[in-house]
């Protein structure tokens, strides 16, 4: 039931129920933009065509989840794609150094959790801008990666140091579902538990929605935000290493348009400082890879999806400015 008070402000019931239907509204806009593709190309609804949606999807899918928990507490992080290539590179390294592959994983992992644990640093003590910090230690990890690499990708084929790595990440289920979707959405789920059951995932929408509230109920503000940028980039770890074994090849450059891209998926997913969950933010991993792949499906130019992705992003961040003046 619709409920105002005397100034006609709607109430905190029914704008608990306009959350609730952001779910519905992101699986409306799947389906729609799914049965406009198969209009054109009745392939596009086959499940070999899905199965390729959502291993494409992976990457960018699991570095989002980061992306996404940073964004519910009002921070940015770009260096999730330079990350992630440090994970791919690292356990490559380890493998052909004859280091068993949970171990180097576990390093990696490692590696992934002091890179977050330095970005939170320098922004929660520091009181330094996300974007611009991560910024800056994007172009550090890039550094860090030229000078080791030459900027070059490390193979796997034909070596059979790798083989644990690739056999497990090129493992399919169901017939044609990879290690990597399966991961994904295990991750996904995961971060949703943890979010919803746990007094630190809890902790996180109190941060990113009021400092001050938090710490007065309190709350260790800076522990939280510290531990955001850790799983941040533990997450683009993971991510990295799922790509290296999967392509084969531990690429030097992962993807200039990940952090944004991690962005966008975030923003379309309905995450605010204070707000957000899992469901949407996987539902707009979805669409924006469906998209991308119907305009390879009718024939349009790969330069196009950059088109597509960026009217996406912009017409997400209207709705959300226009919701908020509201």
């Amino acid at each position: 039931m619709t409920v105002k008070n005397k100034t006609g402000v709607k109430s905190i019931t029914q704008k608990y129920t306009m959350k609730q239907m952001q779910p519905v509204l992101l699986l409306l806009i799947l389906i729609v933009v799914s049965l406009i593709f198969t209009g054109f190309n009745k392939n596009f609804m086959s499940w070999q065509n899905w199965s390729s949606i959502l291993l494409t999807a992976c990457t960018v899918g699991i570095i989002s989840i980061g992306q996404g928990v940073c964004k519910m507490a009002d921070y940015f992080d770009l260096s999730v794609g330079m990350v992630a290539s440090l994970g791919g590179l690292l356990v490559a390294f380890l493998l052909q150094a004859g280091v068993p592959l949970l171990i180097a994983v576990l390093i990696a992992i490692i590696m992934g959790a002091v890179c977050g644990l330095l970005a939170g640093v320098l922004v929660a003590y520091l009181k330094m801008n996300s974007f611009i910090t991560t910024f800056a230690l994007q172009s550090a990890y890039r550094g860090i990666i030229y000078i080791f690499t030459d900027g070059f990708p490390i193979s796997m084929t034909m070596k059979e140091c790798f083989v644990p790595l690739t056999s497990f990440c090129q493992k399919t289920f169901f017939g044609s579902v990879q290690t990597s979707v399966i991961a994904m959405i295990v991750l996904y789920v995961v971060v949703h538990l943890f979010l919803t059951y746990t007094k630190l995932g809890r902790s996180i929408f109190l941060v990113g929605g009021n400092q001050k509230c938090a710490h007065i109920c309190g709350i260790n503000v800076i522990a939280v935000q510290i531990s955001i940028f850790i799983l941040c980039d533990i997450l683009a770890v993971l991510s990295g290493i799922l790509y290296a074994g999967r392509m084969g090849t531990a690429t030097a450059f992962l993807g200039a348009t990940i952090p944004m891209e991690s962005i966008a998926v975030a923003i379309l997913g309905g995450t605010v400082a204070g707000h957000g969950n899992m469901l949407q933010t996987f539902l707009a991993v979805l669409i924006i890879f469906v998209v991308k792949n119907g305009l390879i499906m009718m024939g349009i130019p790969d330069f196009y999806q950059y088109i597509a992705v960026g009217l996406i992003m912009f017409i997400a961040v209207m709705v959300q400015v226009e919701h908020k003046g509201r």
